[in-house]
């Protein structure tokens, strides 16, 4: 298993590629997804997260499982949550973060078939999270700028002590 990049990595800024072929290796890639999601117990992981910049996410689903989506996109929002959002390129840091109630994600399986899920609650928060990653978006980037700051001067504090 590969290890997950963490702040301030330069490369969680950079945009991932679309996914242009379906086969061996990406199907290799959604395991590795799905068992760093298994094993870190995280809502979902993003393949530039540890070092692979395709359009490629993993998330649990509400209803149990892990989806695996290459190129997904949102197409609806509905509605605003704000809850607490920790991330695994941040590790043991949360903040108050608003997102999307209901979310419509439209993305392709490993397989090339296209799939459309209408999710909610943490399925939306970790699919929006995950899909934000794809272009090089951190989750203290949604906040204004001062509370931006302060987030990233907590965290550094915090990851200096680990």
């Amino acid at each position: 298993m590969r290890k997950i990049i963490t702040y301030p990595d330069g490369r969680l800024r950079e945009k991932s590629a679309a996914v242009d072929s379906f086969d061996d290796p990406l199907k290799n890639l959604a395991g590795e997804l799905r068992e760093i999601v298994s094993a870190t117990n995280a809502m979902g992981v993003s393949a530039p997260q540890i070092g692979v910049f395709q359009r490629v996410i993993a998330v649990q689903r509400e209803k149990g499982g892990i989806l695996v989506l290459a190129n997904p996109v949102i197409s609806k929002e509905e509605g605003i949550v704000t809850d607490k959002e920790g991330c695994l390129s941040m590790p043991g840091f949360y903040i108050d973060l608003p997102r999307p109630a209901r979310v419509t994600v439209t993305g392709f399986t490993v397989d090339g078939m296209e799939c459309r899920y209408h999710a909610t609650g943490y399925f939306a928060r970790a699919a929006a999270h995950e899909i934000d990653h794809l272009d090089g978006i951190l989750m203290w980037d949604h906040l204004e700028q001062e509370q931006r700051e302060t987030a990233i001067s907590s965290y550094l504090k915090l990851s200096l002590k680990h």
